[in-house]
């Protein structure tokens, strides 16, 4: 069985297109150079958008991950990321959110209450 990846979406019109067309799995980038660069909070936005109607996957540059790199770890077996221990600032625990919310593919959980 084959699947359908539209990557470099940036915009909702962009999206709702990827998704008529029966896509199975749509992306995002997040990378400065690329002009399809998107920020977090628009991948966050977008991703919610997808919901359920096909999986969300990303390319980056790690630029979250790296400054949330106190709290969250890659696991490049599994090609996710995790907080792996509880943020311990403010100013830790604002990136790690901001890593949660934007990460589009869903791959950074939290099984608690907080951060």
């Amino acid at each position: 069985m084959s699947l359908i990846k539209i990557c470099g979406l940036s915009t909702q019109d962009t999206l709702d297109a990827a998704l008529d067309a029966g896509a199975d799995m749509v992306g995002f980038v997040f990378f400065e150079k690329s002009p399809r660069d998107i920020s977090i909070p628009l991948a966050g936005a977008l991703g919610r958008m997808v919901g359920k109607r096909a999986q969300k996957a990303r390319t980056e540059a790690d630029e979250w991950l790296e400054r949330a790199r106190s709290a969250i770890k890659r696991n490049d077996d599994g090609g996710h990321s995790f907080v792996y221990k509880q943020p311990e600032s403010p100013d830790e625990e604002a990136l790690c959110k901001e890593a949660m919310e934007g990460c589009p593919v869903e791959a950074i959980g939290s099984d608690g209450n907080g951060a």
